[in-house]
C-alpha cells in the first residue's frame, strides 16, 4: 500500500488518518505538485474516476488478496480505506464506516461542508467588513453543527459511537481553525467563537484534536499558515500577528 500526497493540504490528510486508525503498514510519499513525477501522472490518469490534472491523494492498494487498485479523490480514498483495508491484528474490529450509521455520517458531512465553506469565506475576506459578515455565516454553520452533534442517543463525543469516517474527513480543518484564525483574523477560536455557545462542538473538537491518528498526521503549523497565505489570504485583520 502507498499513499501519495503533498504536505500542508487538508484533503490528503483524510485518508492518512484512516490508515493510521487501521494501524496498517503503508508507504507514505510526498510529491511536489509543481513538478509532478511522470509515474504519478500516469497512475492518476489510470485511476477510475480521475479527471483533469493529476491531484493528490492517490492510494495504491494491492493487499488482502485484491489485485492492485488505484483510488483517487480524498473522500473516496478515505471511504475505500474504511471499507476495504483490513486493520492490523489489534485493530481487526475497527469499523470506521458502520453500516447502520452511514446515514448519520452523510448528514453530518453535509453540515460540515457548510462549516468549511464559511470558514474559507472568513479567510478569503479582503476587508474587515467582509470578515465580520463572513464570521456571522461561519457561526451560523456552527449552530447547525451543534444541533447535528446533539441529535444522538449515546454520550460519546464523536459523530457515531466511536471515531469514524466523519472525523477522518473533518479533522484536518478542525486543526486549521485553531491555527489560521488567530494568525490571520486575530480570533481566538476557542475563546472568541466556541466559548459557551457551542459546548457540544467544543467537546467534539477536543476529542478529534487529541485522537492519536489526528495528532500523528498533523501538518506543521508553519505549513498550514503558508498554504493559507498561498491560496486564500490577501488581507490581515488589524492586530493579527500575520504579515503579508
Amino acid at each position: 500500500r502507498s499513499l501519495v500526497e503533498l504536505g500542508g493540504m487538508p484533503y490528503a490528510q483524510r485518508p492518512w488518518i484512516a490508515l493510521l486508525e487501521k494501524d496498517v503498514d503503508f508507504e507514505h510519499k510526498l510529491i511536489d505538485l509543481g513538478n509532478k513525477p511522470s509515474e504519478f501522472v500516469n497512475k492518476y490518469a489510470a485511476a477510475p474516476g480521475s479527471y483533469g490534472t493529476a491531484k493528490v491523494p492517490l492510494l495504491e492498494y494491492n493487499g488482502d488478496g485484491v489485485s492492485e487498485q488505484l483510488v483517487v479523490e480524498s473522500d473516496v480514498v478515505t471511504r475505500f480505506v474504511a471499507q476495504h483495508v483490513e486493520g492490523s491484528d489489534k485493530k481487526k474490529d475497527i469499523d470506521l464506516l458502520p453500516y447502520d450509521q452511514q446515514g448519520r455520517i452523510d448528514s453530518f458531512l453535509g453540515v460540515w461542508e457548510s462549516v468549511v465553506s464559511t470558514y474559507y469565506a472568513v479567510l478569503t475576506s479582503s476587508s474587515q467588513k467582509q470578515v465580520t459578515q463572513s464570521l456571522k455565516r461561519f457561526q451560523g454553520a456552527l449552530d447547525k453543527l451543534e444541533d447535528t452533534l446533539n441529535d444522538k442517543d449515546d454520550d460519546t463525543p464523536f459523530v457515531c459511537a466511536k471515531f469514524s469516517v466523519a472525523e477522518c474527513v473533518a479533522a484536518p480543518w478542525v486543526q486549521r481553525f485553531f491555527v489560521t484564525l488567530p494568525y490571520y483574523r486575530n480570533i481566538d477560536f476557542e475563546d472568541d467563537i466556541l466559548n459557551d455557545r457551542y459546548p457540544t462542538v467544543q467537546r467534539w473538537m477536543e476529542a478529534v484534536r487529541t485522537q492519536p491518528s489526528v495528532m500523528a498526521s498533523m501538518c506543521p503549523e508553519d505549513e498550514m499558515k503558508a498554504a493559507a497565505e498561498r491560496y486564500y489570504v490577501s488581507f490581515v485583520t488589524p492586530g493579527a500577528p500575520a504579515t503579508l
